[in-house]
Order: C-alpha cells, then structure tokens, then sequence
C-alpha cells in the first residue's frame, strides 16, 4: 500500500488526471517512454498467461461435465476467452467495465 500512496501524492503534485507518463517524466525526466513500454510488456504478458489457463483449464473441466467435439479444443477456448476480452480492454472509459465487474463478483 505504500506504493500507492506514493504514487497517488506523485499524482497530486503532477497534477490530475494524471499518467504514469507524467509522473515518470517529473521523477525522471526522459524515462516517461521506458516506463510506458515496460508497462505495456507488463500488461500483454499477464494477458498472455490468463489466455494460457483459461486454454488449459476449460476443456479439462468440459471433459468432466461431458462435452465433446470443439468443446474439448484448446484453441476453441482460447479465441472465446479473447472474443470476450478485446472488446472489454478497449473500452473508452474504464467506468465501463463496472458492469462486467459486478458479473465477476458474482
């Protein structure tokens, strides 16, 4: 939680709305680039591995709740799972999502 603390009083002093671009830029300035591109590795490898779970875990269980034919298929379960989250990570306004948030939640 200290992380965030600091990060939100960076916030304050930069001003809101703020970035990480911003705030990187007035702790180090020229480092706005490097933090956003190490954060967009950060966010495409994390996608990356829930795809990866989500590909290995649903047919498991769809085997155990008797399905068969592309239910089974690793492949089939991977492109679903990203046919519902690219348009959700597109959102314009992260508000958006709090409908699919309370869905999760339940």
């Amino acid at each position: 939680t200290g992380a965030l603390v600091m990060l939100s009083e960076a916030a304050d002093h930069v001003g809101r709305p703020a970035s990480f671009n911003s705030v990187a830029e007035l702790a180090i300035p020229g480092a706005g680039i490097a933090f956003d591109a190490a954060i967009a590795i950060k966010c495409f490898g994390v996608a990356t591995s829930y795809l990866i779970v989500v590909g290995d875990s649903i047919p498991k269980a769809a085997v155990h709740l008797g399905a068969s034919g592309i239910l089974l298929e690793r492949r089939f379960w991977t492109l679903a799972a990203l046919a519902v989250a690219a348009p959700l990570a597109y959102m314009p306004r992260i508000t958006a999502l709090r409908h699919v948030s309370a869905v999760a939640l339940a």
